[in-house]
């Protein structure tokens, strides 16, 4: 299974000023929460992220379409095909900051199927949302 995980903001801008919008520790401890052992493919910029949760199993990786099972962390300004897979989950931050790149999880794909609200570290309320793929 191909799970993509997205950081937003209220707008839906993927990047801050040029970085990543991932940065939140609660988030980060949802995201590997949910990954429940699952590798969690991330690129070089990420990886301090998660230098604080010894139950991450983390592996870099740069090129994404080559793996088919696991959580695959989006960063900033990242170009993702969403056709590729299962799952979107996404992490809005509930407030707007400056940024240039904008994802929309494509409705004609996907289903939102839960959500649940909690507080962050550096957020007051961040919304976690899973989306998964239609039946065709």
């Amino acid at each position: 299974m191909r799970i993509l995980a997205v950081f937003l903001d209220k707008s839906g801008h993927t990047d801050f000023m040029g970085r990543r919008q991932s940065s939140d520790r609660a988030a980060i401890d949802r995201l590997v929460k949910y990954a429940s052992g699952r590798t969690i493919f991330i690129r070089p910029y990420s990886e301090p992220l998660f230098s604080n949760c010894p139950d991450a199993h983390t592996l870099i990786c740069s090129d994404f379409q080559s793996v088919t099972d696991g959580i695959f962390l989006a960063e900033g300004g990242q170009i993702v095909d969403q056709k590729s897979f299962d799952i979107i989950i996404t992490f809005n931050w509930n407030r707007d900051y400056p940024g240039r790149q904008v994802f929309r999880v494509d409705g004609t794909l996907f289903n939102d199927t839960g959500h649940e609200d909690f507080r962050g570290s550096s957020h007051e309320k961040i919304t976690m949302t899973i989306h998964e793929r239609r039946e065709n």
